[in-house]
Formats: C-alpha cells, sequence, structure tokens
C-alpha cells in the first residue's frame, strides 16, 4: 500500500508565490507605519497650533508694552498694565526703575521673550513670561506676569531675575 497519497507532502512554494508573499507583507508593514506617523505628526501640528493660539494674547500684550519701553514711552506702557500694577506702582516710580535700567545699561534696544507658562488658578489665566532685555552695554533677563483681564492681556508684575535672592 502506498501511504504517500494518504499523508501527501506539500509541494514546495515557488519562488514566485514567495517572493510575493514577501512583498504583500511588507507594503502591509509600510501602510501601518504611514498610519502610525501620519496620527502623531497631525497630533503633534494640533498641539503646536493649540500651544501658538495660547501664547499669541501674552505674546502679544508683552511685545507691545516692552516696545513701549524701547520708545521710553513709559506713560503708555504704564496706562496699558493691570490695574493691579498701576495701584502698587506709580507712574514716577517706573520711570525711576527703568532711567536706572538706562544710566547702568545704555538705551534699551530690543527684548526677546524665551520662556512662556500658562496657568489659570481660581478662574484667573495668568502667564509667566522670562525675556532677555537688551540694552546697548548688556542684557538683563526679566520675569513678566501677565494676566487677563477683561479678557485682554496685561502686564501684571515684572522684575529684574539679577534681583531675584539678592537682599
Amino acid at each position: 500500500m502506498d501511504l504517500t497519497l494518504l499523508n501527501p507532502v506539500p509541494p514546495a512554494p515557488k519562488q514566485g508565490v514567495k517572493n510575493a508573499q514577501t512583498k504583500i507583507y511588507v507594503g502591509v508593514a509600510i501602510a501601518a507605519m504611514v498610519v502610525v506617523v501620519a496620527g502623531v505628526v497631525t497630533i503633534a501640528v494640533f498641539g503646536i497650533k493649540q500651544l501658538s493660539k495660547a501664547v499669541q494674547g501674552p505674546m502679544t500684550a508683552l511685545n507691545i508694552y516692552t516696545e513701549c519701553l524701547v520708545q521710553q514711552d513709559y506713560r503708555s506702557a504704564y496706562e496699558i498694565a493691570s490695574p493691579e500694577l498701576r495701584k502698587s506702582t506709580s507712574l514716577d516710580e517706573l520711570v525711576e526703575f527703568h532711567k536706572e535700567l538706562t544710566d547702568k545699561y545704555g538705551r534699551l534696544k530690543n527684548a526677546k521673550q524665551t520662556t512662556w507658562n500658562l496657568a489659570t488658578n481660581n478662574g484667573v489665566t495668568s502667564a509667566t513670561v522670562r525675556a532677555e532685555l537688551n540694552f546697548e552695554r548688556g542684557t538683563v533677563p526679566f520675569e513678566f506676569q501677565l494676566r487677563k483681564v477683561d479678557n485682554v492681556w496685561r502686564v501684571h508684575s515684572y522684575k529684574s531675575m539679577s534681583q531675584v535672592g539678592a537682599n
């Protein structure tokens, strides 16, 4: 009796069939990778757009404020500051503070924002922005606190980072 007919050994696949299967597997793997990468890129772009939208208000407010300082238009800077800043600091005190900076470092040329941190606590939206104020004779790091007051971003307070920890 011939047992080979009961348990036939399958013929070895032809080389062309094997190559076709390998190409299908590679194609499926590449398609899966494309879908994953596209998803990650979409999430990243969405996140960047949301972050950009979130920091746009405080960035614009600070740009306007620091441009007033660059132009030595301290009255305008004072007027666009938050009501709390104006209550705690007089216009004369603000002018004197910037006069001391100008005497020490020269005229303010520009300000460059370096880091941002947004937060909402007890319904108050605020931003902490670190910036470098570039003067004729040096750069001074500052930290600005901005708050959203009546849906408008305003400078709430600021200090030279070189003053932090000083007695």
